[in-house]
């Protein structure tokens, strides 16, 4: 819990600038950093209080507040959990590079604002579960008018292989518009299908609603933007992930045949999902279409 304390809170230093005095350095602003066992977002405030949305060990850890004080480039940090660390760094094209006892990790700068309006496409998805249930069962139901029993997943065929494999096929050629509509290609058989959603942004929140084969779906999660505009990152916790997968399932029955599936059948689907995992998180990446 100690290094990843220092995770979050080292990188609010005053740093060493390759080209500029530290005394001009402004931290403000939203910071985000990967590593394989935790990625955290930073949002350093001008008055320096912090905000740190983190994630570890399969763990969510959301809004946990602190303050920094800091002397040249040495920091100490204070946050509400009680922990509280010290650290020094380097900084150059808006990369903070973090010189700490346990190491070396990078923050870069993100967007203070989103706004994806324009094109986009798929380039990578990374993912952490940890399944607490061998199996899951999938509700039954009716479509075309025909029963259809529950089926059993081994939780290990919901991988993140799977994930990556949905998701290129389901999100392509992404489009943002200024009237808060969104269309992407699903891909049906060998040929790109037009879907469309709405979708809107406030602050790090994102909600995406439409209809799906007969059925009203509505999600929300973490969106934020690199600094140059031209790489996306959409984050979603477990319960997010069980929303998209209910949308996975109806979208293979779009094209034509439009699925009896009740929404009592979909959510008892999404209870399923979040009760055979003790967490699952999802980090989705777009980049502008050049």
């Amino acid at each position: 819990m100690a290094m990843f304390a220092v995770l979050m809170s080292v990188s609010f230093v005053a740093c060493d600038n390759d080209d500029n005095d530290s005394a001009d350095l402004n931290l403000k602003g939203r910071w985000y950093s990967k590593t394989d066992s935790v990625s955290n977002l930073l949002i350093i405030s001008g008055d320096n209080s912090v905000v740190a949305y983190k994630v570890s060990n399969y763990e969510s850890w959301e809004n946990v507040s602190g303050n920094l004080v800091v002397d040249g480039n040495e920091v100490d940090i204070y946050l509400e959990d009680g922990n509280s660390v010290s650290g020094t760094c380097t900084m150059s094209d808006n990369t903070l590079t973090i010189n700490t006892a346990y190491g070396a990790y990078t923050y870069s700068r993100l967007a203070e604002e989103t706004n994806l309006t324009g094109e986009w496409n798929y380039s990578n998805i990374t993912f952490s579960a940890k399944a607490c249930a061998d199996e899951i069962v999938i509700p039954g139901g009716t479509i075309n008018g025909e029963q259809v029993p529950p089926t059993i997943m081994q939780t290990s065929q919901l991988s993140g292989e799977f994930i990556k494999y949905a998701a290129q096929r389901y999100f392509r050629n992404v489009k943002f518009n200024n009237d808060g509509t969104m269309t992407y290609n699903v891909l049906k058989d060998d040929a790109d299908m037009s879907m469309a959603k709405n979708y809107s942004i406030d602050g790090l929140d994102m909600t995406i609603t439409g209809e799906t084969a007969g059925h009203d779906i509505a999600s929300t999660f973490m969106v934020f933007q690199s600094d140059d505009k031209d790489t996306a990152y959409f984050v979603f916790d477990k319960e997010d992930v069980a929303d998209m997968f209910i949308g996975y399932a109806l979208m293979l029955f779009e094209g034509g045949i439009a699925p009896d599936v009740t929404d009592e059948a979909l959510q008892a689907y999404k209870k399923a999902f979040t009760e055979a995992f003790d967490y699952y998180r999802v980090e989705f990446i777009i980049n502008r279409a050049k």
